[in-house]
């Protein structure tokens, strides 16, 4: 390197007895030591090497002088100075990690050609890529086309794509109306996705919404993100492995009857054409499986049993047939145990928790078991108490939480907050449930405040009426006086964060081996579905347990009328019909 310089993106302090700070907007860097504060103010872009040997002779010897100029280099620092290049252009290329001549050599052989959708005029946008370096030409000849549009579902841009396939052109979406500019995706014939497969996705979506709950609002934000990715991921594609059978082709062993996950009561198969009179979202019942009709199956890998197990396509994805051209309606595919995660580990665990969850809901609601409060200052968590504060003096309502923790072990909360005032209590619930019972509480509170606008739409007035006819009863008529299990068991000492034993390990592998270990010892197994989406990248699994009850109304026997009586909360199991009638809605 002849004359050394700092990248142009980087703003470089020398701070005298500590050291240099190299600033940018991707971060910092540190540097420690004498010889970096009398060799960085140096580094200018106009002295060569030799010359800063030269200035610094008396304070550093030369080979120390050399060795941290190669330092700097060998860590990204420093590049080969181009006085010919404006510092801002220099900066922007730096950022990008590209050496500036090289991106502009680069740019002045390629062309770009700008396309317009919609009527938009593109003079501008000419002009404006002429002014960065860019040349702009035919699109016979360009090595690129730069489309705008105002709306990425325009009519014109079928013809662009098909142009663009056809001539293995690479293309760049850009929408350049709105408060907000949109730039791509970049469609390279061959090798992404092209505009169709965008379309037929912002199509499919259209109509579909996901929310995000959290302690901040970026957590919330990236909760409704995640909850979209987990939904979208869901959805079948058309290139999922399946195999097409009756339940009586399989040996045993190898595949579940869809009952057997869903465990509705045969009461309620007798009785089905009354419960979907009710014109519930959630509470339906399918029609009876035999092991004759013949249905697509997905393979999901048994941890327990390390082989893949086959359960009906229909329950585990979003809106499945039962197979290609029959849509008979035999297995309700739900939301339940799938979740996103950073890595498919903490998606499981996830997953996993949801199902304790909601297990632990189904039995204590539908048995309306008193449980024990909890108290939430041993937390040590200001979010709680704040929330709590904030609801009674913004929103005149008070909040609590149950312990609604099963056999399992695992923590799980109820969280709640009625209005103190008017005639309508409007009672919220949220759940949560995590090995850290910490985590576990907060995603209960969370949860319950993610209700808070569901509970406004409820509200008379020129406010849009709510529409899920189950959710608007329940604002409106449920109070603690007809709902006491709602309320914490004053016979019982409120829980405190010491009643619960550190159970997470804090590495995700462990904590699933122990969860496994927890229903395997109840004759339970851990099945996975791997939903995770090529074009997405981010990891989702379907979790299924069968046993573990959904808190939706289904009523088989098992584990909703067996753990009461084992814990001990009841002597003995309540009937079917003696069920808590009001099923959970949401």
């Amino acid at each position: 390197m002849n004359i050394p310089a700092f990248k142009s993106h980087f703003q470089v302090e020398v701070f005298p007895g500590e050291g240099v700070l190299l600033l940018s907007e991707a971060g910092a860097g540190a540097l420690y030591g004498r010889a970096y504060e009398l060799v960085a103010p140096l580094v200018d872009g106009r002295r060569s090497a030799g010359e800063i040997v030269d200035a610094l002779a008396g304070q550093l010897d030369a080979a120390t002088v050399y060795y941290v100029l190669a330092l700097l280099e060998s860590k990204g620092y420093l590049t080969e100075a181009a006085p010919e290049i404006p510092a801002a252009v220099a900066a922007f290329w730096h950022g990008m990690d590209i050496e500036p001549r090289t991106a502009l050599a680069v740019l002045r052989d390629r062309t770009v050609a700008v396309l317009a959708a919609g009527g938009l005029d593109p003079a501008g946008m000419h002009s404006a890529l002429e002014a960065a370096g860019l040349r702009t030409g035919l699109r016979e000849s360009a090595r690129l086309w730069l489309v705008l549009t105002d709306d990425y579902q325009r009519e014109e841009l079928a013809a662009v794509n098909q142009a663009a396939l056809q001539g293995a052109r690479p293309w760049l979406l850009v929408r350049a109306g709105g408060p907000q500019l949109w730039l791509g995706p970049l469609f390279i014939p061959g090798e992404t996705g092209c505009w169709q497969c965008l379309s037929s996705r912002l199509k499919r979506s259209l109509r579909s919404s996901s929310a995000g709950k959290g302690v901040s609002e970026i957590q919330a934000r990236a909760s409704a993100l995640c909850e979209a990715i987990e939904r979208y991921s869901g959805e079948l594609s058309g290139g999922e492995v399946r195999v097409t059978c009756a339940l009586k082709d399989w040996p045993p062993g190898e595949a579940y009857h869809p009952n057997d996950i869903m465990l509705y009561s045969a009461g309620q198969y007798a009785r089905r054409e009354a419960w979907n009179k009710r014109g519930s979202r959630f509470n339906r019942v399918p029609e009876p499986f035999t092991p004759d009709p013949v249905v697509d199956w997905t393979p999901l890998w048994s941890l327990t049993e390390e082989r893949h197990k086959y359960v009906p396509t229909q329950l585990v994805y979003y809106g499945a047939p039962a197979r290609a051209g029959d849509d008979t309606f035999y297995a309700f595919g739900c939301s339940n145990g799938c979740a996103s995660g950073n890595t498919l580990a903490e998606a499981v665990l996830q997953g996993f928790f949801e199902l304790v969850e909601r297990d632990a809901a189904a039995i204590w609601w539908y048995n309306r078991l008193p449980r024990p409060g909890v108290d939430l200052v041993t937390f040590d968590e200001p979010y709680l108490l704040e929330l709590a504060e904030h609801y009674r003096t913004r929103y005149r309502r008070e909040t609590w939480a149950l312990d609604i923790t099963s056999d399992l072990g695992i923590p799980a909360f109820a969280a709640l907050s009625r209005r103190l005032e008017g005639p309508e209590e409007q009672i919220l619930l949220g759940l949560g449930c995590h090995l850290d019972a910490r985590i576990a509480l907060q995603r209960a509170f969370a949860e319950m405040n993610q209700m808070l606008g569901v509970a406004s739409s409820a509200g008379k007035g020129d406010r849009q009426p709510l529409e899920d006819r189950e959710t608007l009863t329940w604002l409106r008529e449920a109070t603690l006086t007809k709902q006491p299990y709602l309320a914490p068991d004053p016979a019982q000492p409120p829980r405190r964060l010491g009643d619960y034993p550190k159970q997470h390990s804090g590495d995700f592998l462990q904590d699933i081996a122990y969860c496994r270990q927890i229903i395997e010892a109840r004759g339970m197994e851990m099945l996975v579905l791997d939903q995770t989406r090529a074009e997405v990248g981010m990891p989702v699994v379907k979790v299924v347990v069968p046993g573990l009850r959904h808190f939706w109304a289904r009523f088989a026997p098992g584990r909703l009328y067996e753990v009461p009586v084992g814990m001990g909360w009841l002597k003995e199991p309540l009937r079917e019909e003696d069920l808590n009638p009001v099923p959970i809605f949401f």
